[in-house]
């Protein structure tokens, strides 16, 4: 954990001056040792024994989920929050509260149970949720996204479709995000342009293959949370797309002239034929 509470409820961060010798754990109460070292970023650990969930979950993380949380300042970072009605408590990796949304950066594998328990218990509250997947590989041989050269596949997105050869499975039975794109979002971090994550817009036999949004999300100190969440139609209409939109409509259109003279043509030309092989009535004399 990044984050404890003192005696008195404050908040005490691991990267603060100083060793805290009296700190707890914000989700069960019970005391947590303050570690700072020379290798590892410091953080707050539960004791050997604690059976706090929170604990076993939160308390080791991954440089890249360090790194991720760090964007935002230190008072969004893991946050708590209880559901008044049935005591439910889960810690936020990031809360943004001027946007209401929930960002919970996933390095290690999750079980469906709590994915979806986080997922529902946020969009429960009336928060908005996005999942930040780390799908990066040093080994490009296991590359987890295959582009999909399907010839079908065209137009502004035709880079943007992807087979995923390694799928997060608790995916399949979440949320429907094409009937929640206000409160849910997903993305992904492949690791190949910095610190950019790549929104999946939809999905096809159950999140085995993903078209990713046209505008992908540079985490940064100035992100705007509002981005995961807007509609398609929106970066359609936003420069360089909006161009690009506009030519392969143009394109389409003229295919689709083609397309239709060809089958008139067909039409006349089989007419013809067909009035031509038919027998001509004799006259009666």
């Amino acid at each position: 954990m990044l984050v404890a509470l003192d005696a008195h409820g404050n908040r005490l961060y691991a990267e603060d001056e100083g060793k805290y010798t009296e700190c707890f754990c914000p989700a069960c109460g019970e005391a947590v040792k303050h570690k700072k070292g020379t290798i590892r970023h410091p953080y707050f650990a539960h004791m050997p024994n604690s059976g706090c969930h929170f604990g076993q979950d939160k308390d080791n993380k991954s440089e890249w989920h360090i790194r991720m949380q760090e964007y935002f300042p230190k008072e969004k970072r893991e946050c708590l929050f209880i559901d008044e009605e049935t005591g439910e408590r889960h810690i936020a990796d990031v809360f943004v509260n001027e946007a209401n949304a929930v960002l919970e950066f996933q390095h290690s594998p999750i079980s469906e149970q709590e994915f979806l328990s986080r997922t529902m218990f946020h969009m429960k509250n009336k928060r908005r949720i996005v999942w930040l997947f780390d799908e990066s590989s040093r080994n490009e041989n296991r590359y987890k996204f295959k582009r999909d050269e399907e010839p079908y596949r065209w137009g502004p997105y035709q880079d943007k479709h992807f087979k995923w050869l390694y799928r997060r499975k608790v995916l399949e039975r979440g949320p429907d995000i094409s009937k929640n794109k206000s409160l849910y979002s997903i993305c992904v971090y492949t690791g190949r342009e910095g610190d950019m994550f790549h929104r999946i817009v939809s999905e096809e036999f159950g999140f085995e293959e993903v078209t990713f949004s046209l505008h992908d999300l540079e985490m940064g100190e100035n992100i705007d949370v509002e981005d995961f969440f807007r509609p398609e139609t929106y970066w359609q209409g936003q420069e360089p797309w909006k161009t690009e939109f506009e030519a392969i409509s143009r394109e389409r259109d003229r295919q689709e002239r083609e397309r239709q003279d060809a089958i008139r043509l067909a039409e006349s030309q089989m007419l013809a034929r067909l009035a031509y092989k038919l027998p001509r009535r004799r006259r009666r004399w």
